[in-house]
């Protein structure tokens, strides 16, 4: 591939490359947090639910 673009070519296409690379890395991270945050509040909301079930108060 590089053999048949010019060297300003390859170098923009790298670029492009190295930009959809961080991108990607973004949106994982970014996907981690949301996912983790949300498990948090599924967790909180189920044991506010057994406090409910007990007739506890805490």
């Amino acid at each position: 591939m590089e053999e048949k673009l010019p060297a300003e070519d390859v170098q923009t296409l790298e670029e492009l490359l190295d930009l959809c690379l961080d991108s990607s890395v973004m949106e994982s991270y970014a996907s981690f947090e949301y996912g983790f945050k949300i498990g948090a509040l599924i967790m909180l909301e189920v044991l506010d639910g057994r406090k409910e079930l007990n007739g506890r108060e805490d």
